[in-house]
């Protein structure tokens, strides 16, 4: 029989890094037109200045945004000095008991070489931009 072990720090460091997460302020919000300035300023006013946090390991966020209110998120990359932090999440209108469609999609930029990282969030035609630090 072979045994194979694994000092216990590294196993505390590999959980510790899933289990880190996100603490996000929006800064910006966009829609592919800027003509309804009605509607502009309403989600400028609801999001701006606001904060979500991220649950790193599952992709959940809770606060202004939230991901999971129908659906569980899928973390699809995890982010490395290379690649953003990546979490997708979509309801079908028949999923949704016929209410409509959406699809989400979070980016964090994990590769870039500061403390605050950038994002990018899409909801629907709905795009918010700000900045997220780790906790």
């Amino acid at each position: 029989m072979i045994r194979i072990y694994m000092p216990a720090f590294t196993l505390s460091l590999s959980l510790s890094a899933h289990a880190m997460g996100y603490k996000c302020i929006i800064e910006r919000v966009e829609l592919p037109s800027q003509k309804n300035v009605k509607v502009i300023t309403l989600l400028e006013k609801q999001y701006i200045g606001k904060e979500f946090v991220v649950n790193k390991r599952t992709g959940r966020t809770i606060g202004a945004i939230d991901n999971s209110y129908a659906q569980e998120p899928t973390v699809i990359d995890f982010g490395s000095k290379d690649n953003s932090y990546k979490v997708i999440n979509s309801m079908t209108k028949e999923e949704g008991v016929g209410l409509g469609s959406w699809i989400t999609a979070l980016a964090i930029n994990e590769y870039e070489e500061t403390k605050m990282k950038s994002f990018t969030y899409l909801h629907n035609d709905k795009v918010l931009f700000g900045n997220c630090s780790s906790y």
